[in-house]
């Protein structure tokens, strides 16, 4: 890391306990690589940590994660596949660390906003892998009963589960079975989840939408059910994802 960097990173946080951990994580993961892509992680977090800095804030996962977001709504970053996967690998850390209350009072925009950048990065793997991640961090905080609102999102999460690519592919895979982790101690959640999916899909659309071959291929063989009603139960009963119980 440059000097410059390291210096812009030990004078804003002043406070080692209120981000969470954040910057100490990220410093760990590409404070010691020269690689542009991690000078790139390191110049968003400063910056970041700037804008909130110089509205006299603390720098916490929630102030982190508003930043990030209003950041990334940006015509310009979300234009540049290397700033957006640089922002995105920093609030696919910071995410880990936002309570549920808060990521479901913004259920809805950051939604809407991963799913906007994960449609524009698709031909960009890291971009895409990236924004990935962080919309399967939004929507396994998804509230109960409000899967309608989560459905476009989750759609687009299945429409990469054959994706081509390994890693791209492998990343929605996760996400998925994130997903159903945090659903499973919330009674009813998986059958209205199955229902909302599958109904908004069906509904008066063709086979040639984006997902719906991949949804169409789930739902007839029955894998879909298999994993909501069979797969999910067998993890432990009390799982905490992402640091959220």
């Amino acid at each position: 890391m440059s000097e410059g960097l390291a210096a812009g990173l030990a004078s804003l946080n002043m406070d080692t306990n209120a981000d969470g951990g954040i910057v100490t994580e990220i410093q760990s993961r590409h404070g010691h690589s020269a690689q542009p892509e991690s000078q790139q992680v390191l110049a968003v977090l400063q910056a970041v940590l700037e804008v909130i800095n110089a509205e006299g804030m603390a720098a916490t996962p929630t102030t982190i994660f508003a930043a990030l977001m209003s950041a990334l709504d940006r015509p310009d970053a979300q234009g540049s596949a290397v700033t957006a996967q640089a922002m995105c690998t920093v609030l696919g850390v910071t995410l880990t660390r936002v309570p549920n209350s808060v990521l479901r009072a913004k259920f809805v925009s950051s939604v809407q906003l991963l799913g906007k950048v994960v449609a524009m990065h698709k031909q960009q793997a890291p971009a895409c892998k990236g924004a990935l991640l962080c919309l399967g961090q939004v929507l396994a905080a998804v509230e109960p009963g409000a899967w309608h609102a989560a459905v476009p999102g989750f759609q687009l999460l299945l429409s990469f589960l054959t994706d081509a690519r390994p890693k791209v592919r492998k990343r929605a895979q996760s996400s998925l079975t994130d997903i159903l982790a945090a659903l499973q101690n919330t009674h009813g959640t998986l059958a209205s989840a199955s229902e909302a999916v599958v109904a908004c899909e069906f509904r008066g659309h063709t086979s040639q939408k984006p997902g719906s071959k991949v949804l169409q291929m789930v739902a007839g063989c029955g894998v879909f059910s298999a994993i909501l009603s069979e797969a999910v139960p067998v993890w432990p009963e009390k799982r905490c994802l992402y640091g959220r119980c």
